[in-house]
């Protein structure tokens, strides 16, 4: 048993992508806002930047949502994933190209994904990060965050077999939707909890404060 302080309480922000964009397997950067992933006359794989600083504490849950183009947005079916990366923002926010971006953009921890089908367009779509993904936003916290994606087996499926999501995404903007717990990962925003001495503890202690003060009367 014992009683505490807590300063600890979560909140929830909304923050929409600094910036986004794509890059293709030749490893050429576009120079739009479109996050077009998958096969669309070329493969590419997207990104995802957003601001966290002004943020403190744990990520408990994160959320990205969008809304997919109505008549371009998705072909074919298939899975897309979000994916850790290593590359800077500021290597993506200066459009700067490369294979090995590209690559990077598929082969890190997987932080969520979703099925997609030509079903899902012209509706908004939602995608929660797993606890990975939350670990990650968490270090992020107070600076700027990357989420990579690709759709799965984008460069292994025949031709004719391949999909693309967030096709003519140019003008929608996603967003990411952060619940923040501020303190400690304890939850006790840094007051550590007081134990209160047991019946036993305080009757010890005081037969030991009047024996020292017979002593000191003696």
């Amino acid at each position: 048993m014992g009683v505490g302080a807590s300063a600890a309480h979560a909140g929830t922000t909304m923050l929409n992508t600094v910036d986004r964009g794509w890059i293709s397997s030749e490893g050429v950067a576009n120079d739009s806002l479109n996050y077009v992933a998958g096969e669309s006359d070329i493969t590419s794989r997207n990104w995802f930047g957003f601001n966290l600083t002004g943020l403190s504490g744990v990520v408990e849950s994160a959320t990205f949502s969008v809304l997919i183009d109505s008549q371009f947005g998705i072909t074919n079916s298939g899975v897309y994933e979000f994916r850790d990366v290593s590359t800077p923002f500021s290597s993506f926010s200066n459009r700067i190209g490369g294979g090995d971006i590209f690559d990077d953009l598929g082969d890190g921890d997987v932080f969520g994904s979703i099925a997609f089908d030509e079903s899902l367009m012209g509706q908004m779509i939602s995608i929660s990060l797993n606890s990975d993904g939350l670990a990650m936003l968490t270090d992020r916290l107070g600076s700027m965050a990357v989420l990579g994606g690709f759709v799965v087996d984008d460069l292994v499926l025949p031709l004719e077999d391949r999909s693309s999501i967030f096709g003519f995404s140019s003008g929608l903007t996603p967003t990411l939707t952060l619940e923040v717990r501020e303190g400690n990962d304890n939850g006790d925003g840094g007051m550590g909890v007081i134990p209160i001495p047991s019946a036993a503890g305080l009757g010890a202690a005081g037969l030991a404060l009047l024996t020292v003060g017979r002593r000191r009367r003696a």
